[in-house]
């Protein structure tokens, strides 16, 4: 269950990243805002 969820999560980030990559010419600061996918950052519920 708890990796389902993590699989949801890392596509959804990965789209969204690479959506903003995109647009980074028009917003640099995107780059810095929004970090690539770091399987360490998701914290699962204990």
């Amino acid at each position: 269950m708890h990796f389902t969820k993590f699989l949801l999560s890392h596509r959804i980030e990965r789209q969204e990243y690479s959506y903003n990559k995109r647009n980074t010419h028009r917003q640099p600061y995107s780059e810095t805002k929004i970090p690539p996918f770091q399987p360490m950052s998701i914290k699962f519920p204990t």
